[in-house]
């Protein structure tokens, strides 16, 4: 699966914006690919459809190491950008989800401009930052009770 910084199943795809849809993207997401089913719903916010970045996004990281964290960061913003992230897998899926926003509410990095993409993330970011920070408030309540 790993081929240097990107996941092999996605050598050779880049965002197109004038094809209506990616049917590699969804055939993977299908069949339960995590950046597959994090850029399936990126796409699906950049076209106006309904989107759900928060739950691909938490479920594709939760739990992962470093290695898989960042091979998921490099193929999704390789499938954008066409080069590898910025974001190092160590900073989190919040903080990865917060460059992405940016990317794509400036176009940066060669990112399309997408607004509804931009806040779907930037609420996926926060969202996750939330759930992190209370199961850190839990699992220190557990420790002192």
């Amino acid at each position: 699966m790993y081929t240097g910084m990107i996941d092999k199943d996605f050598m050779g795809l880049r965002f197109n914006p004038f094809r209506p849809s990616d049917r590699r993207i969804s055939h993977l997401a299908n069949l339960g690919h995590p950046a597959a089913w994090v850029i399936r719903e990126i796409n699906n916010a950049i076209r106006g459809k309904d989107a759900d970045i928060y739950s691909s996004l938490a479920e594709a990281t939760y739990g992962k190491d470093n290695s898989e964290t960042e091979l998921l960061f490099n193929t999704v913003w390789f499938y954008y950008a066409g080069n590898y992230s910025a974001v190092s897998s160590g900073s989190g899926a919040a903080d990865f989800a917060s460059e992405l926003a940016y990317c794509f509410e400036y176009g940066e990095n060669s990112f399309p401009v997408s607004k509804n993409a931009s806040l779907l993330l930037y609420k996926a970011g926060l969202q996750i930052y939330s759930d992190r920070y209370q199961m850190e408030l839990i699992e220190e309540y557990m420790r002192n009770s």
